[in-house]
């Protein structure tokens, strides 16, 4: 009886014959296929995409290539357009920014005008209480 094998041992360290009941019944699979799957799990990716270019051809290979150089730019076409529209936005939120600063601005200035003027008043009001005083004594 084979040892219990944790399924997070590596899949260098699982026997290959257990691997092979797991994907299917012998029965069901020609023996090309289970060495196939004996060979696929103890290959690293590299090697195993090696193995997939070999089986497929230098024809099927080169329009794999194709297909995912195809995804690429169109992702990087995606990636253009949505950075365009954020550079634009952030423009946006910039521009607004920059008139409400200025909006601002212009208020703190009319309102310090109108206190001025309203004091300019006072003060006169005042000078003229005082002279008005001062010529009676």
């Amino acid at each position: 009886p084979p040892k219990s094998i944790s399924k997070f041992a590596p899949s260098h360290e699982r026997p290959t014959m257990l691997l092979s009941k797991h994907i299917a019944p012998a029965s069901s699979l020609g023996e090309s296929q289970v060495e196939d799957a004996r060979s696929s799990s103890s290959m690293g990716h590299q090697q195993q995409q090696q193995a997939d270019e070999n089986e497929m051809g230098v024809g099927q290979a080169a329009a794999v290539w194709a297909e995912m150089s195809e995804k690429f730019q169109i992702m990087e076409t995606n990636m253009d357009a949505m950075k365009s529209s954020v550079t634009d936005d952030v423009d946006a939120l910039r521009d607004d920014m920059e008139e409400s600063l200025r909006n601002l601005h212009m208020d703190m200035l009319t309102q310090f005008h109108q206190q001025s003027q309203e004091m300019k008043q006072a003060f006169e009001q005042q000078k003229q209480l005082l002279e008005s005083m001062m010529e009676d004594n």
